[in-house]
């Protein structure tokens, strides 16, 4: 889905509570919340170095000369806080947003699934955290998650059962309308864009 010239970092999924993973708890994608994380179905020995990692070096991507990066192809920007909840790794996430600054011209996308995390940290869009080229999608579940998303200058992505339950602001992901069209996508993330365009407001 990716396609040809995206570079693509992981880092650990499942509970960051549990601490074995870097995932909020509240996913309701993983399975033990009767989801259907994408992430078990491949990547399996890339999750492992990320386990004993924690994160990939995305300086090494600069000798590859990526240009599109996919930060988090698996995982998120949290750890386990030592309550048995969930926090911010600040410290990972200030070291993302330097290497985005100090390599402009590397355009790097993710999502996050507890983006009030972010918020309440004092991470925004509307409060100029992030650097141009940084963009994290707050995937969300609820309106009020993504009125709270939204009102931080966030923009969104969610999962739907169908073309009518999209919010009238959102555009559908041309990759998975294709699916449900039943013709086999052409479409990929590095030529499609609309997730890291910055000309493009609209939700996913």
């Amino acid at each position: 889905k990716l396609g040809e010239g995206v570079a693509t970092t992981y880092r650990p999924v499942w509970y960051a509570s549990k601490g074995n993973g870097t995932c909020p708890g509240t996913c309701p994608h993983l399975p033990e919340n009767g989801g259907g994380c994408y992430t078990r179905k491949f990547l399996v020995n890339r999750q492992q170095k990320a386990s004993r990692e924690r994160h990939d070096n995305l300086d090494r991507l600069l000798i590859k000369g990526a240009k599109l990066v996919r930060l988090h192809t698996s995982g998120d920007f949290f750890m386990p806080d030592g309550n048995g909840g969930h926090a911010l790794d600040v410290h990972y996430l200030t070291e993302v947003i330097e290497w985005c600054r100090a390599n402009p011209e590397v355009t790097v996308w993710t999502y996050t699934h507890d983006v009030r995390k972010l918020i309440k940290a004092g991470f925004s869009y509307t409060a100029g955290s992030f650097p141009d080229n940084l963009h994290i999608v707050a995937s969300v579940e609820t309106p009020i998650e993504r009125t709270i998303a939204k009102s931080n200058g966030y923009r969104t992505a969610q999962v739907i059962e169908s073309a009518q339950d999209k919010a009238q602001d959102a555009t559908l992901c041309p990759y998975d309308l294709a699916l449900s069209q039943g013709v086999k996508p052409k479409v990929t993330c590095a030529n499609c864009t609309l997730c890291f365009n910055a000309n493009h407001k609209k939700d996913i």
